[in-house]
């Protein structure tokens, strides 16, 4: 009869462990089934609808401490993350190229490209590092 009542306590604490798990990750949206992370260039929310996708962008050098520096790697950052975007909903095409001699990779060249139009994407975060470089959502 012990035996009984502790295999029964022991079956009522792991469904209490597995509800609290499960009640634990409802909250958290990252966790949810319906988010989907394509490739670390971003995400896809099923359940809400949308894709996001995060650009960085930095200024070139020589405009580093101008003015210009900022609007241009806030520029090079929605860019970014516009590529990022349509990487996530499109794809990537690959090519690549290998050149052997004497049984050495002498050659390796890999492009890639993606193609598209991007329309109706908003940039719903801005976040400007001490570096100079820019990161946008």
């Amino acid at each position: 009869m012990k035996m009984r009542n502790l295999t029964l306590a022991a079956v009522t604490f792991a469904a209490l462990c597995g509800l609290c798990f499960l009640a634990g990750s409802a909250v958290g949206a990252d966790d949810s089934p319906f988010v989907q992370d394509v490739a670390g260039k971003g995400r896809i929310d099923w359940s809400q609808g949308f894709v996001e996708a995060v650009g960085i962008g930095s200024p070139p050098e020589k405009y580093y401490g101008k003015p210009q520096a900022r609007p241009m790697a806030l520029r090079a950052a929605t860019v970014d993350a516009y590529r990022n975007l349509l990487e996530v909903v499109k794809g990537v095409q690959l090519s690549s190229q290998t050149t052997v001699e004497d049984s050495v990779a002498t050659s390796d060249i890999i492009k890639t490209q993606v193609e598209g139009m991007v329309k109706g994407a908003r940039v719903v975060k801005r976040e400007y590092l001490s570096d100079g470089t820019v990161a946008v959502t």
